[in-house]
């Protein structure tokens, strides 16, 4: 069976969806906490932080992923707003950006 776009895009979807439906579940991080940010694999989670307003703490094992920090109660929203899928606490960074909170 040859490998296509569509099947490339279904294997994606497996391998990220869980992941991120177990981080939907998880309580958003608190107001001028540090906060982990996940991104579409395709995207640098730095673009979405510098986009938000925010700063860099720490790069993610991948591109799409990042521990970052802003004093701005918004900043979660400004995260969204600036294509994040997912903005977690910061609890979770130690199995995600390799560094502890």
């Amino acid at each position: 069976m040859p490998f296509t776009p569509v099947s490339g895009f279904l294997l994606a979807l497996v391998i990220v969806a869980p992941p991120l439906l177990a981080g939907a579940a998880l309580p958003p991080p608190a107001p001028g906490a540090p906060a982990v940010v996940v991104t579409a694999p395709w995207r640098t989670a730095q673009d979405a932080v510098t986009r938000a307003g925010g700063v860099m703490l720490r790069d993610g094992r991948t591109g799409g992923i990042a521990l970052s920090y802003s004093p701005d109660p918004g900043y979660a929203d400004a995260l969204r707003a600036a294509g994040a899928w997912a903005v977690l606490s910061a609890d979770l960074a130690d199995a995600l950006c390799g560094a502890a909170s």
